[in-house]
């Protein structure tokens, strides 16, 4: 995550919840051909629907991947947020090269197990090239009652247990800065990460003298 907006979900013990139609990758939920118009129109309700009523915590299960931190961390500036989340809420996201073809009848009917399969399929189905983010998925049902300023939250609880903040190789963010947000958490390892010596990874700094 950006500097600014770790330390604040940090502090407000939360994350904020994406949108389905804000992601940033335009295939979301796309996974299958759609050869005919009707096809096309059906699946584009569903994602509607689904946008109105569900939005999504996306999660790595890799911390040491440097694209990831280039990429969603201010170029190593930033931090990364680990997380203990139930096995039954969370989902891992299937990398594909091809779309697959979709019985949309089945999909439609989505009370029968051929249904719940594809709905999951295409909840958790990307392009090969996301591969390295080794993305995991919790699906959060939106409450628009507790709506702040057109966002969503989920706190951070049983269900979302926090577990470590590592901060980025070229952060500026001190040790005082992290221990004020992480106030009466108990039990969560911070530290600070360096690039590794040997190899393409972004790997704990055992020295910890260094960070200040």
């Amino acid at each position: 995550m950006k500097r600014e907006h770790g330390l604040r979900a940090i502090q407000q013990r939360r994350l904020k919840v994406a949108r389905l139609a804000q992601l940033n990758d335009p295939f979301e939920f796309l996974p299958f051909s759609l050869r005919t118009r009707a096809d096309r129109a059906g699946f584009e309700r569903w994602r509607g629907a689904m946008d109105i009523d569900f939005g999504l915590l996306c999660f790595s299960s890799k911390s040491t991947n440097p694209v990831l931190w280039s990429h969603y961390a201010e170029n190593h500036r930033g931090l990364c947020l680990a997380f203990d989340v139930p096995d039954d809420l969370i989902m891992e996201v299937q990398y594909v090269s091809k779309r697959g073809r979709l019985d949309i009848d089945a999909f439609i009917g989505s009370d029968c197990e051929s249904g719940e399969f594809l709905i999951r399929r295409a909840l958790a189905t990307k392009y090969t090239h996301w591969r390295y983010e080794s993305e995991w998925r919790v699906f959060i049902s939106l409450d628009h009652e507790a709506r702040e300023g057109g966002l969503y939250f989920a706190d951070f609880g049983a269900e979302l247990r926090l577990r470590q903040v590592i901060v980025g190789p070229n952060s500026t963010i001190t040790r005082e800065e992290v221990a004020d947000v992480l106030g009466d958490l108990q039990g969560i390892e911070a530290y600070k990460a360096r690039l590794a010596f040997q190899s393409f990874t972004v790997v704990k700094n055992r020295d910890q003298k260094l960070w200040t």
